[in-house]
Protein backbone atom coordinates (compact mmCIF):
# COMPACT_ATOMS: atom_id res chain seq x y z
CA UNK A 1 0.00 0.00 0.00
CA UNK A 2 1.52 3.12 -1.33
CA UNK A 3 2.17 5.90 1.80
CA UNK A 4 -0.14 8.92 2.07
CA UNK A 5 1.53 12.44 2.49
CA UNK A 6 0.07 13.85 6.04
CA UNK A 7 -0.77 17.46 5.78
CA UNK A 8 0.67 19.34 8.65
CA UNK A 9 -2.87 21.01 9.49
CA UNK A 10 -4.14 17.37 9.83
CA UNK A 11 -1.77 16.57 13.07
CA UNK A 12 -3.30 17.87 16.45
CA UNK A 13 -1.71 19.49 19.25
CA UNK A 14 0.01 16.70 21.63
CA UNK A 15 -0.92 14.07 19.13
CA UNK A 16 3.04 13.06 18.17
CA UNK A 17 4.87 11.79 21.00
CA UNK A 18 8.54 11.54 21.52
CA UNK A 19 8.66 8.31 20.92
CA UNK A 20 6.89 8.80 17.30
CA UNK A 21 10.08 11.55 16.75
CA UNK A 22 13.55 10.10 16.00
CA UNK A 23 15.91 11.78 18.80
CA UNK A 24 17.59 14.52 16.47
CA UNK A 25 14.50 14.97 14.79
CA UNK A 26 13.99 18.16 15.76
CA UNK A 27 17.31 19.64 17.45
CA UNK A 28 18.92 18.75 13.79
CA UNK A 29 16.61 21.04 12.08
CA UNK A 30 16.78 24.15 15.00
CA UNK A 31 20.50 23.78 15.03
CA UNK A 32 21.14 24.24 18.49
CA UNK A 33 19.69 22.36 21.51
CA UNK A 34 16.83 23.80 23.04
CA UNK A 35 16.25 24.20 26.73
CA UNK A 36 12.37 25.17 28.02
CA UNK A 37 12.10 22.26 30.82
CA UNK A 38 12.94 22.75 34.75
CA UNK A 39 16.09 20.44 34.99
CA UNK A 40 17.75 20.62 31.62
CA UNK A 41 21.34 20.23 32.25
CA UNK A 42 24.17 20.97 29.69
CA UNK A 43 27.47 18.98 28.64
CA UNK A 44 28.84 21.78 27.35
CA UNK A 45 29.50 26.08 27.50
CA UNK A 46 26.32 28.12 27.75
CA UNK A 47 27.00 31.43 26.58
CA UNK A 48 26.11 34.35 23.87
CA UNK A 49 27.08 36.66 21.10
CA UNK A 50 30.31 38.50 21.93
CA UNK A 51 28.52 41.76 20.44
CA UNK A 52 25.61 41.37 23.21
CA UNK A 53 27.00 43.97 25.62
CA UNK A 54 24.76 46.14 28.54
CA UNK A 55 24.66 49.46 26.84
CA UNK A 56 23.94 52.66 28.05
CA UNK A 57 22.87 56.02 26.27
CA UNK A 58 24.95 58.38 25.82
CA UNK A 59 23.76 61.92 25.44
CA UNK A 60 25.35 65.48 24.03
CA UNK A 61 25.09 68.26 26.28
CA UNK A 62 26.01 70.82 23.68
CA UNK A 63 22.96 70.30 20.92
CA UNK A 64 20.71 67.92 23.67
CA UNK A 65 21.35 65.27 20.76
CA UNK A 66 22.14 61.41 21.08
CA UNK A 67 25.33 60.65 19.78
CA UNK A 68 26.53 63.79 18.07
CA UNK A 69 30.36 62.80 18.62
CA UNK A 70 31.37 59.58 16.18
CA UNK A 71 29.51 57.02 14.68
CA UNK A 72 31.39 54.20 16.21
CA UNK A 73 30.29 54.88 19.38
CA UNK A 74 26.75 54.42 18.11
CA UNK A 75 25.41 56.10 20.55
CA UNK A 76 25.94 53.93 23.11
CA UNK A 77 28.83 53.12 25.38
CA UNK A 78 29.79 49.20 26.96
CA UNK A 79 28.43 49.12 29.98
CA UNK A 80 32.26 48.17 31.52
CA UNK A 81 33.13 51.57 30.02
CA UNK A 82 30.88 54.41 31.59
CA UNK A 83 29.21 53.23 34.67
CA UNK A 84 31.88 53.23 37.80
CA UNK A 85 34.24 50.23 37.96
CA UNK A 86 34.78 48.08 40.92
CA UNK A 87 38.96 48.21 41.95
CA UNK A 88 38.27 45.93 45.55
CA UNK A 89 36.98 46.32 48.92
CA UNK A 90 39.76 46.66 51.31
CA UNK A 91 39.92 46.13 54.94
CA UNK A 92 41.19 48.82 57.54
CA UNK A 93 42.42 47.31 60.44
CA UNK A 94 43.90 48.47 64.00
CA UNK A 95 45.00 52.03 64.38
CA UNK A 96 46.51 52.64 60.77
CA UNK A 97 44.97 55.81 59.65
CA UNK A 98 45.12 55.79 55.71
CA UNK A 99 44.74 53.66 52.94
CA UNK A 100 47.35 54.08 49.80
CA UNK A 101 45.32 52.30 47.11
CA UNK A 102 47.98 52.04 43.82
CA UNK A 103 46.58 51.97 40.21
CA UNK A 104 48.20 51.07 36.89
CA UNK A 105 47.61 54.53 35.27
CA UNK A 106 50.16 56.26 34.51
CA UNK A 107 48.65 59.14 31.35
CA UNK A 108 48.25 62.73 31.92
CA UNK A 109 45.20 64.33 30.79
CA UNK A 110 42.77 61.95 31.97
CA UNK A 111 39.70 63.56 33.58
CA UNK A 112 38.88 60.86 36.66
CA UNK A 113 36.59 60.12 39.18
CA UNK A 114 36.79 57.74 42.42
CA UNK A 115 34.45 56.84 44.98
CA UNK A 116 34.60 54.79 48.34
CA UNK A 117 31.76 53.77 50.19
CA UNK A 118 31.98 51.53 53.55
CA UNK A 119 31.48 50.30 57.02
CA UNK A 120 34.01 50.61 60.21
CA UNK A 121 32.52 49.52 63.00
CA UNK A 122 34.09 52.29 65.33
CA UNK A 123 33.93 54.99 62.47
CA UNK A 124 30.26 54.31 61.51
CA UNK A 125 29.13 54.19 57.77
CA UNK A 126 30.73 56.98 55.45
CA UNK A 127 30.97 57.86 51.76
CA UNK A 128 33.13 59.70 49.13
CA UNK A 129 33.83 60.72 46.18
CA UNK A 130 36.66 62.43 44.24
CA UNK A 131 37.58 64.10 41.48
CA UNK A 132 40.23 65.20 39.35
CA UNK A 133 42.48 65.87 36.50
CA UNK A 134 45.99 63.79 35.93
CA UNK A 135 48.63 66.60 34.13
CA UNK A 136 52.41 67.29 33.22
CA UNK A 137 53.04 64.20 35.87
CA UNK A 138 51.44 66.02 38.43
CA UNK A 139 47.20 66.17 39.44
CA UNK A 140 45.09 69.34 39.44
CA UNK A 141 40.82 70.37 39.99
CA UNK A 142 40.75 68.00 42.58
CA UNK A 143 37.70 68.10 44.51
CA UNK A 144 36.66 65.69 47.42
CA UNK A 145 33.24 65.30 48.83
CA UNK A 146 32.33 62.94 52.24
CA UNK A 147 29.32 61.65 53.50
CA UNK A 148 30.40 60.64 57.21
CA UNK A 149 33.45 60.03 59.41
CA UNK A 150 35.63 59.23 56.66
CA UNK A 151 36.91 59.23 52.96
CA UNK A 152 38.89 60.03 50.22
CA UNK A 153 41.88 62.37 52.17
CA UNK A 154 43.99 62.88 48.58
CA UNK A 155 45.57 61.83 45.69
CA UNK A 156 48.99 61.38 43.76
CA UNK A 157 51.16 60.28 41.54
CA UNK A 158 53.68 57.89 43.04
CA UNK A 159 57.38 57.00 42.17
CA UNK A 160 56.58 55.69 38.44
CA UNK A 161 54.12 58.58 37.90
CA UNK A 162 51.21 55.90 38.66
CA UNK A 163 48.00 57.45 39.97
CA UNK A 164 47.07 56.59 43.67
CA UNK A 165 44.56 57.07 46.07
CA UNK A 166 44.70 57.83 49.55
CA UNK A 167 41.91 57.39 51.61
CA UNK A 168 41.67 58.73 55.60
CA UNK A 169 39.30 57.44 58.63
CA UNK A 170 40.48 60.38 60.69
CA UNK A 171 41.56 58.56 63.30
CA UNK A 172 44.40 56.42 65.03
CA UNK A 173 41.93 54.47 67.41
CA UNK A 174 41.31 50.95 66.43
CA UNK A 175 38.98 49.93 64.37
CA UNK A 176 37.68 46.80 61.90
CA UNK A 177 36.44 47.17 59.01
CA UNK A 178 35.91 47.26 54.61
CA UNK A 179 35.92 50.07 52.15
CA UNK A 180 34.86 49.12 48.49
CA UNK A 181 36.59 52.13 45.56
CA UNK A 182 35.14 52.70 42.66
CA UNK A 183 36.52 54.18 39.86
CA UNK A 184 34.97 55.95 36.91
CA UNK A 185 36.75 57.54 33.53
CA UNK A 186 35.29 59.65 30.64
CA UNK A 187 37.24 57.40 28.40
CA UNK A 188 36.03 53.81 28.08
CA UNK A 189 39.46 52.28 27.28
CA UNK A 190 41.19 54.20 30.50
CA UNK A 191 38.02 52.72 32.48
CA UNK A 192 38.38 49.00 30.91
CA UNK A 193 42.31 49.23 31.82
CA UNK A 194 42.37 50.42 35.63
CA UNK A 195 43.85 48.33 37.87
CA UNK A 196 44.79 47.99 41.40
CA UNK A 197 48.20 47.07 41.61
CA UNK A 198 49.40 47.50 44.88
CA UNK A 199 47.96 48.82 48.26
CA UNK A 200 49.36 49.70 51.77
CA UNK A 201 47.47 50.64 55.13
CA UNK A 202 49.76 52.97 57.32
CA UNK A 203 49.95 55.95 59.03
CA UNK A 204 51.25 58.25 56.41
CA UNK A 205 49.24 61.20 55.33
CA UNK A 206 51.40 62.12 52.56
CA UNK A 207 52.72 59.88 49.52
CA UNK A 208 53.12 56.43 50.06
CA UNK A 209 54.09 54.38 46.95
Amino acid sequence: MPLSKVQSNSILDNSVTATDLHTTAVTDKLGYTPANKSGDTFTGTLGTSSNLVYRQLKFNESNNTVNSSTAAEDAYRHFNGWNFKNLGMFQFRGGSQYLHVRTNLTSDGLMLQAMCQGYLYNNGNSFGIMGLFTYQGGIINTHIQTMGNYGFSGCYRGSGGNLCLRLGRGDSGYTEGYVTVYFHSFDASTQNACEVIAYAQNNTSGSHF
